[in-house]
C-alpha cells in the first residue's frame, strides 16, 4: 500500500483491472477446494493455510475490532469527527451481523485481500491485452466484493470513485458471468459491494494503524 488518495487510471485500464479480478474470482467461485480442509494435495494445503471464516472466527474478529477501536480513536484524536465516531460505533455494534455474509457457504471465492493499483500490472496496450494481479500475500476466502471495495473507495478520491464506480462494478459483474458464474444477479453484486464498503473503509484504516503502518497510509 501507499499514500492516497490515488487517481484511477483511464477507463479502458480500469476495465482491464476489474476484468482481471473477475476472472480470478470466477475460477474459485464456490470451488469445492474452498471447503476441503481434510483432503490432501495442493488445494487442501491452500485451504488449511487460509480457511474460510467460521462463527468462532467472526466473533473473535468482532471482539478484536472492538478492543482496537478505543486505542485507534484516542490516537486519531480530533481528526476523527464526532459523526465518524458514531458511524464506527454503529458498525462495530453490527459487525457480527455484517460478517454473516461470509458464513453462508455460498457465493464465496478466494480474494486478493490487498487490491490496489500497486498490485496490478497494467498492459501497455489495454485495448488489447490483459492486466495481471500480483502480490498475493494477504489472500484468503471471502465474498468477492471485498476486493472491489478495497480497490475503489479505500484509495480513490470520492469524486473519482463516484464517477467510475457504478460502470466498473457493472463491467465486473458482466465479466463474472462471462467466466461462468451463475445465480449471482447484479442486485446481489451491488448488495455485496455496499456491505464490503462498510467493512473495508471502516476497518482497514484501523488495521493499518494497528499494524504500525505510517499515518500517511
Amino acid at each position: 500500500s501507499c499514500a492516497g488518495p490515488w487517481d484511477p487510471p483511464a477507463t479502458t485500464a480500469c476495465e482491464r483491472i476489474v476484468e482481471a479480478f473477475a476472472e480470478f474470482h470466477a475460477f474459485w467461485w464456490d470451488h469445492p477446494a474452498l471447503h476441503d480442509t481434510a483432503g490432501s494435495g495442493e488445494l487442501a494445503v491452500l485451504r488449511r493455510a487460509a480457511p474460510l471464516p467460521t462463527e468462532a472466527s467472526v466473533a473473535e474478529d468482532a471482539a478484536s475490532a472492538q478492543a482496537v477501536f478505543g486505542h485507534f480513536a484516542d490516537a486519531a484524536g480530533d481528526r476523527l469527527k464526532r459523526t465518524q465516531r458514531q458511524l464506527y460505533e454503529q458498525a462495530l455494534a453490527e459487525l457480527p451481523k455484517l460478517r454473516q455474509r461470509v458464513l453462508r457457504g455460498q457465493g464465496l471465492t478466494l480474494i486478493h485481500g490487498d487490491a490496489n493499483l500497486t498490485n496490478v500490472l497494467l498492459p501497455r496496450r489495454p485495448e488489447r491485452d490483459r492486466a495481471l494481479v500480483i502480490d498475493w500475500q494477504l489472500w484468503g476466502g471471502s465474498f468477492a466484493a471485498e476486493d472491489l471495495a478495497h480497490l475503489m473507495p479505500l484509495y480513490w478520491a470520492r469524486g473519482d470513485r463516484q464517477r467510475v464506480e457504478r460502470p466498473m462494478l457493472e463491467r465486473y459483474h458482466q465479466s463474472l458471468v462471462a467466466h461462468g458464474v451463475a445465480g449471482y444477479a447484479w442486485d446481489d453484486c451491488w448488495h455485496d459491494y455496499r456491505l464490503a464498503v462498510i467493512l473495508r473503509t471502516c476497518f482497514m484504516p484501523m488495521w493499518f494503524w494497528n499494524s504500525g503502518s505510517p499515518e500517511a497510509w
